[in-house]
């Protein structure tokens, strides 16, 4: 059965109505809905286009263009977790996205268990390669607009 071209003007009016007054989602909320239900997200879109343009001007790459030397590049914390060494000190494996797409672990050396890393903020880092993956330590890394939370 056909439906009314004049019902469902209707009804879609009522439903932006009816929905006019709900918040749209922050940047961080839509990347994070993403993340979770697709699993991937445009990690260019969590960066602003001033600090893009202030990355490219200074040559600084995405993680995903890594060529095996130890330089600066860029890339989002999607997620972190807190692990220790066999000799009891505190890291953490940062999970990150580069402006592909692509995800990668970073070792991040000397990350104490009371820092919060924020998620889905730029990053950069100078960030060596080796058989067991990227890493990088903590006064190697900077965040670009925040800072990591400290839990006391």
């Amino acid at each position: 059965e056909l439906r009314s071209k004049k019902t469902g003007r209707a009804t879609f009016e009522t439903l932006v109505r009816d929905t006019n007054d709900i918040e749209p989602w922050s940047r961080a909320d839509s990347l994070q809905h993403c993340l979770s239900l697709i699993g991937y997200f445009d990690a260019t879109a969590a960066v602003d286009a001033t600090v893009r343009a202030k990355i490219a001007e200074l040559g600084i790459l995405s993680l995903d263009e890594h060529d095996g030397s130890t330089n600066l590049h860029w890339f989002v914390i999607t997620a972190a977790q807190k692990r220790l060494t066999k000799n009891g000190k505190d890291y953490q494996v940062l999970r990150v996205a580069g402006d592909k797409g692509q995800t990668h672990n970073v070792f991040c050396w000397g990350a104490s268990h009371s820092i919060d890393f924020p998620l889905l903020v730029p990053c950069v880092a100078e960030v060596s390669k080796s058989d067991f993956g990227f890493a990088t330590s903590m006064p190697k890394l900077k965040i670009i607009g925040g800072k990591p939370k400290r839990n006391v």
